[in-house]
């Protein structure tokens, strides 16, 4: 049996420990690129909802990240569920969320702070929005020949779509723009309806066949047309639009007519000041004038009132009397 010297026997060991130091080495030199290129790389993460520093340890697992941060930072913040393929600073972001803390991911490492008070950031100058509620069907200053909604079949102001019956409205912009100055003539340019004259005064309308003997006011209980000043002559100064339903009645208002109804919405007093004033002048002795005045009362504006006047004088072509109407109306509203 032959035996090698013992400094014979040494070297492979120190040729093996060499070999390693100098392997250790080499990964070493492109372990940093590698990671530097792992912080930038997107890749597959998806950490469920859990405590913040659970889901942070998970991450860093995922994407071979050391991180760094204080416990005492993340204890009781629970952080959401992340999934999907993202960048390691993509992931903490969306970790960090709402938390208070921010990440600063450099060199394949993160440091988790404090999201730092001093954030630069700019107050805007207050902004008034003005606008009138969409479900309110007032024509008023809208400058449309339509409205959003009606109030013929109840007391209440309802889409167009949630009338079985087909429904016709004349506006306040229409009633101004072609100087209509009575129902008669509001319904004369309502779509299905025929106004056909009595007598002085005395207006029928019709409606598929039918004729129309009902009239509301705001929607409410149906009033015989004739009965007081319910009439087809009287001033539409006091009306926001004129409503005509086509069909039976009956269903929506308790009793009705088979041709239709006419409902008359009046003005609705408003939230700032305004005065209107009108005169006319016209042959036969056409002579009309009309106030209206609208504003708060009190209460920071949640009162509001509006009083309209209106007289008319004319002679018809037909008669040597002369016609003399004068009316008012007064409303007020609680907001």
């Amino acid at each position: 049996m032959t035996f090698l010297p013992s400094r014979n026997r040494r070297q492979p060991a120190r040729a093996r420990f060499l070999l390693g130091r100098l392997s250790l080495a080499l990964l070493s030199l492109t372990a940093a690129p590698a990671a530097t290129l792992a912080a930038d790389a997107a890749m597959v993460i998806n950490s469920a909802r859990q405590p913040l520093h659970e889901a942070l340890v998970e991450l860093g697992r995922q994407t071979s990240m050391e991180l760094l941060y204080d416990p005492a930072l993340v204890a009781g913040k629970t952080a959401p569920p992340v999934a999907g393929r993202l960048t390691p600073q993509q992931a903490l972001d969306r970790l960090l969320a709402g938390s208070g803390l921010i990440a600063v991911v450099e060199n394949g490492k993160a440091v988790i702070e404090r999201e730092p008070d001093n954030l630069d950031a700019a107050t805007l100058s207050a902004i008034t929005v003005t606008a009138r509620r969409a479900e309110d069907g007032t024509t008023e200053g809208t400058g449309s020949y339509t409205s959003r909604v009606t109030s013929t079949a109840s007391k209440t102001d309802l889409a167009f779509r949630e009338v079985p019956q087909s429904v016709s409205v004349v506006t306040r912009q229409q009633i101004d723009d072609e100087h209509l100055t009575s129902v008669s003539d509001a319904l004369a340019h309502a779509a299905g309806i025929t106004v056909q004259r009595a007598a002085y005064n005395s207006y029928n309308f019709f409606s598929r066949g039918f004729q129309i003997t009902s009239m509301q006011i705001d929607g409410g209980a149906p009033l015989a047309l004739g009965a007081y000043t319910y009439d087809g002559a009287q001033d539409l100064a006091f009306y926001d639009r004129v409503e005509v339903m086509r069909g039976a009645s009956g269903l929506l208002g308790g009793m009705g007519d088979p041709g239709g109804i006419i409902n008359l919405v009046r003005k609705r007093p408003l939230a700032e000041y305004q005065l209107t004033m009108e005169a006319s002048a016209g042959s036969w002795d056409n002579y009309r004038s009309m106030i209206d005045a609208t504003g708060p009362l009190g209460f920071d504006g949640r009162l509001r009132g509006r009083a309209v006047r209106c007289t008319a004088t004319a002679i018809p072509t037909w008669t040597t009397g002369t016609a003399n109407p004068r009316c008012s109306t007064a409303c007020w509203k609680r907001i």
